[in-house]
């Protein structure tokens, strides 16, 4: 096997009602549980493991909404761009990238352990 999928389950907030898009201060995030990496064994740019994020504005409100993306492992994960405004109506995209010694190291573990690394 040539390549296998790494999935981070996203933490479901204190107060999920925040997230609901009836909130006029809230974004609306997709997806909306788990982000999945795609490892594969090729090197170059093409092959760092990404994912994306979009965080999009319901346009309830005329106010421009902030936001801020936080990792509980920023050695591994690179967030682009972490911080930000929102236009109302607009949306925007995160992308989420596997550092490439952190990639190595999960596809050594896939070899010694199977995909139930």
């Amino acid at each position: 096997c040539g390549s296998f999928e790494r999935m981070i389950k996203l933490p479901t907030p204190k107060n999920s009602t925040a997230m609901a898009s009836t909130e006029p201060h809230a974004l609306e995030v997709s997806p909306s549980s788990e982000l999945t990496f795609t490892l594969t064994r090729a090197t170059g740019q093409d092959a760092t493991p990404r994912c994306s994020l979009t965080l999009k504005h319901p346009g309830n409100t005329d106010e421009h909404l902030a936001f801020k993306v936080k990792t509980t492992q920023p050695r591994r994960y690179l967030v682009r761009p972490n911080q930000g405004l929102v236009a109302p109506g607009s949306a925007e995209t995160i992308s989420i990238i596997l550092v490439d010694k952190d990639k190595q190291v999960l596809l050594q573990s896939f070899d010694r352990l199977g995909p139930a690394a």
